[in-house]
């Protein structure tokens, strides 16, 4: 079965699964326990929830983690083995600051995984271009696409000088 995950929403998914997305400047997690032949995905749009909701837990990175984490723990046994794969972060949009909200993403994702002590196997973030991913939580083989920008089309005023 393969489940697609949209902006803010986590998914979860065992051994005959697999888990997909879209990202630009969002950053895709893998939460991969291979002995337990589990994996949990989210798709994260803000680095933080301060004066957020608590109800999009996927939403935020700083409460995306801590859910994907317990949801793999319960499916572990107590025995986890635990690795991470990050992609998205793109600077899709110009902006005048010298941090993009994708940099952003990135640099909250990588300082919570480390900080949880999660190896980053994985590392397909930045760039420009976003990403289309699909986990194969059976073989743990982590697909990434960029996706070309959509041409610009110009259309041509006929009649006028």
């Amino acid at each position: 079965m393969n489940s697609l995950i949209r902006i803010g929403e986590i998914g979860f998914g065992t051994d005959t699964e697999c888990l997909r997305t879209f990202v630009g400047s969002c950053v895709a997690i893998v939460l991969h326990d291979p002995t337990a032949k589990a994996a949990a995905l989210a798709h994260v749009q803000l680095p933080t929830s301060i004066n957020q909701p608590a109800s999009d837990l996927g939403r935020y990175a700083d409460t995306a983690i801590p859910e994907l984490i317990r949801q793999l723990r319960q499916k572990s046994n107590g025995v986890m083995s635990m690795v991470a794969h990050i992609a998205g972060g793109a600077d899709m949009f110009p902006v005048s600051s010298a941090r993009s909200i994708g940099r952003l993403n990135i640099d909250a994702v990588k300082g919570l995984l480390s900080s949880h002590r999660i190896p980053v196997i994985t590392d397909d973030c930045g760039g420009t271009l976003a990403r289309r991913l699909v986990f194969d939580i059976p073989t743990g083989r982590l697909r990434i696409e960029l996706l070309d920008p959509p041409p610009i089309v110009t259309r041509l005023q006929r009649g006028m000088h």
